[in-house]
């Protein structure tokens, strides 16, 4: 049988899980607030950069696929920097590739970059007023078949 002490013990236990499951509800009320108002301020930042973009007619997913915008380039390689401050720069123009030859080749990167990325679109040629309409009329009416 259990004895005052018992059910003492057992009610002051009892109490303890309920305070600290009610402490927990309050630090995820916390901790869930403090999520909303950090994505409520990046939501307005996002809706910024949105109507500034659609000003230069461009979406966000276009923003994200397009590459940085470089001033040196790896000759012969595919690395490109903004600036001389990255590593692989600095061991470039200490093995003797000149910074001249860097900007050249990040110059016309850029430009075919450009070329294909804000160029004209090339269109499929098609064949206007063709005397007949698919390739299995063609065959028969060069066979004779008719």
């Amino acid at each position: 049988m259990a004895t005052a002490k018992d059910k003492r013990v057992s009610e002051l236990r009892k109490q303890a899980r309920d305070i600290n499951k009610e402490l927990r509800a309050l630090q995820n009320v916390e901790r869930i607030s403090a999520g909303m108002a950090s994505w409520k301020a990046v939501d307005e930042l996002k809706q910024k950069y949105e109507a500034e973009l659609k000003k230069h007619k461009m979406t966000m997913k276009k923003l994200i696929k397009m590459p940085i915008y470089y001033t040196l380039a790896e000759v012969g390689g595919t690395r490109k920097a903004r600036d001389k401050s990255e590593p692989w720069v600095q061991e470039a123009l200490a093995s003797g590739t000149s910074e001249a030859q860097m900007i050249k080749e990040a110059n016309r990167l850029r430009e075919a970059y450009a070329r294909r990325t804000f160029g004209p679109k090339r269109r499929k040629k098609t064949t206007v007023g063709a005397p007949f309409g698919s390739g299995k009329q063609k065959a028969t009416a060069q066979m004779g078949v008719g």
